[in-house]
């Protein structure tokens, strides 16, 4: 009762003290850690705020008028709605605390959280006439109360995750205490006698000696132990736990061994799974053509594959420094210049690059250096960070091989295409002559076999038997010699003089000679012998001999003709005819560049003959070529070896 009056003296003296000197009052609405604010319901106008009510907030007392409005266009549109609600009761109801916890707007957009407290003053009729209140700010607190929250839920999480449970032994009773998931984790209920053996019964028979050594060890030499052991549990579920103990000393001695138990049956089952995974990815890798190389951030090698070794021909080692050391010399080519390290694939990778189907070549320890494509690339990890780097390389030894095999076999069927185009072409140019005689001959017949006397008519049949003939042993000559472009059958070179090939040929070709008033001379001035398939060579006159034949014109002359040169022969055939352009000279033994000209008589030819010609002659081991002069005539000249027998 007393502090009661005392107080109560005390409150009285503060007020008439504060009503007396006005900066007392001053004093304290400025110095106040909290925001004041007075509302005088019956003058909304007289509504007032002391400084702290605004910067706690971020304004400056200047910037806001002082109105209702103002404050109400801060705070939060749902937290406005309460603190009317508590406010009118408050108004009605003096037993209603005006006291809730509102948000506010920072000028800066955060939240500033306020309790707001205030005080109806009421007239003798007991209605409120004005309200007095304070502002604290509580963001802090509030922060404070959501961090703490959110950390436990963290705990409460990562408990129920992990399985996590405590044990303790008191070395003085032999007593064991267990935390809720220690038995949740046994799968037994919380009145089990576990002290019957400390929990040792659970452990599966291969682990008991285990876990007993190593609580033995660490109450004996005070030492903390770690032990991962499998486990049944009171339901017969098999599972793995990990449990920890660490010695309580005192006084020297081991009182108490206190320690954590957790369920880790799901990453031993994912560390078996991972096991079994990199077991059949090393085996498919180890198995697989293509060479896998890695290493970490700081260059050391992580993985080595099989073929790797084998397409380095390093030997079946750990990796280890040793290893490294041999990789990195694979890369100094047969003693010179080492490799620069930056260009090295697997650095290049490690440097951030990615690379693929890059061409290099390896100077193993033994064999031979290969071509290899490598591909590569750094390795990072969720957040980013480069972790190493991997190749992948592969041996295109054989792939190059086969390159080249198919680009022979274009090649050759390139020439093969090339080659029947030719058979064609000889069929089209060598039978013409031949059929040219019997068609006119036969022709003549028709028309004047009976005007004719016997005489005549004989001879007609025996030039036209004779055409025949040569056109049948020409035609069986050309399907000799595609058996031979198609590699059926090879050149049959034989001992042969040259007069007796150019006496054949020369009969062939008087024909073709006579119709065009032209001499066909045959001049031999060498008696030896040459060594040469007889059908070719004479393909090749028969050629060349027609050929000066279609471009001299009538009543002059063409001349075949031989000479010693050295160990060859030279054939000549020489005509007085038009010549050749000199341009056009390089380019009548080329296949690629086709020239095809109408003889003196108007004669068609195919432009392929003197290209057969060539191909003849190089057969032979000979050489062809021409000398001619436009309008004085030309000289096709080829050589044979003579025979040496």
């Amino acid at each position: 009762m007393k502090d009661s009056i005392q107080d109560n003296y005390l409150k009285k003296e503060l007020y008439e003290l504060i009503k007396s000197d006005e900066s007392i009052f001053d004093f304290i609405q400025s110095s106040s850690l909290d925001g004041l604010w007075y509302w005088d319901l019956e003058k909304p106008e007289n509504e007032w705020m002391n400084p702290k009510f605004w910067t706690v907030l971020g304004y400056n007392p200047d910037e806001m008028p002082h109105k209702a409005s103002a404050w109400q266009n801060i705070i939060n549109h749902d937290d406005l709605k309460i603190a009317s609600d508590n406010f009118t009761k408050h108004c009605e109801n003096p037993n209603h605390p005006y006291d809730q916890i509102v948000r506010y707007t920072h000028k800066n957009g955060s939240i500033v959280w306020i309790r707001c407290r205030g005080l109806a003053i009421r007239d003798k009729n007991g209605k409120t006439i004005r309200m007095l209140g304070a502002h604290h700010d509580i963001t802090e607190i509030k922060k404070s109360e959501q961090e703490l929250k959110k950390t436990t839920e963290i705990f409460a999480e990562a408990e129920r995750i992990s399985n996590l449970g405590a044990w303790e032994l008191d070395l003085s009773t032999n007593r064991t205490y267990w935390t809720d998931n220690v038995y949740a984790i046994h799968e037994v209920e919380k009145g089990f006698d576990h002290n019957k053996a400390n929990g040792i019964e659970f452990y599966h028979p291969d682990y008991r000696q285990v876990i007993t050594d190593a609580i033995s060890k660490s109450i004996t030499e005070q030492v903390s132990f770690d032990e991962q052991c499998k486990f049944i549990t009171a339901k017969g579920n098999e599972k793995w736990v990990r449990t920890t103990g660490h010695p309580i000393v005192e006084n020297g001695k081991v009182t108490k061994l206190f320690g954590v138990f957790i369920d880790i049956t799901k990453q031993k089952q994912t560390e078996q799974k991972l096991e079994q995974q990199n077991l059949f990815i090393s085996t498919l890798l180890d198995n697989l053509k293509v060479g896998v190389v890695a290493c970490d951030e700081n260059e050391n090698l992580t993985y080595f594959n099989k073929t790797t070794q084998e397409f380095h021909g390093l030997p079946q080692q750990k990796i280890n420094a040793e290893l490294w050391a041999d990789y990195y010399d694979l890369y100094l080519p047969d003693g010179k210049t080492k490799m620069q390290k930056k260009d090295i694939p697997l650095f290049r990778a490690l440097k951030g690059e990615q690379f693929n189907d890059v061409e290099m070549i390896i100077f193993p320890k033994q064999g031979k250096p290969s071509i290899f494509v490598a591909s590569g690339s750094p390795i990072f990890d969720d957040e980013g960070k480069k972790q190493g780097a991997v190749v992948s390389m592969y041996n295109i030894d054989e792939r190059i091989k086969a390159e080249q095999a198919l680009k022979e076999s274009e090649a050759q069927l390139k020439e093969l295409n090339t080659t029947k185009d030719k058979f064609f072409s000889i069929i089209a140019h060598d039978l013409k002559n031949p059929f040219n005689s019997l068609l006119g001959f036969s022709d003549l017949l028709v028309k004047n076999a009976l005007k004719y006397p016997p005489e005549k008519v004989q001879q007609f049949a025996q030039t036209m038997n004779s055409a025949a003939n040569q056109g049948y042993k020409l035609l069986e000559n050309l399907l000799e010699w595609s058996r031979l472009q198609t590699g059926s059958i090879k050149p049959n070179p034989v001992k042969v003089k040259p007069s007796d090939l150019i006496y054949e040929v020369k009969l062939l070709c008087e024909q073709t000679a006579k119709s065009k008033n032209i001499e066909l001379q045959s001049l031999n001035d060498c008696n030896d012998y040459i060594l040469a398939d007889k059908e070719m060579i004479k393909t090749v006159l028969r050629n060349l001999i027609t050929n000066s034949l279609k471009f001299t014109k009538e009543q002059d002359i063409v001349k075949i003709s031989t000479q010693r040169l050295d160990n060859h022969v030279v054939f000549i055939i020489s005509d007085t005819g038009i010549g050749i352009e000199p341009e056009h000279i390089a380019k009548i033994f080329n296949i690629d560049c086709k020239l095809s000209k109408e003889g003196t008589a108007g004669e068609k030819g195919t432009g392929l003959g003197l290209i057969l010609c060539k191909e003849f002659v190089e057969i032979h081991g000979g050489q062809i070529w021409v000398e001619s002069e436009v309008g004085k005539g030309s000289d096709f000249k080829f050589t044979l070896p003579l025979c040496n027998d």
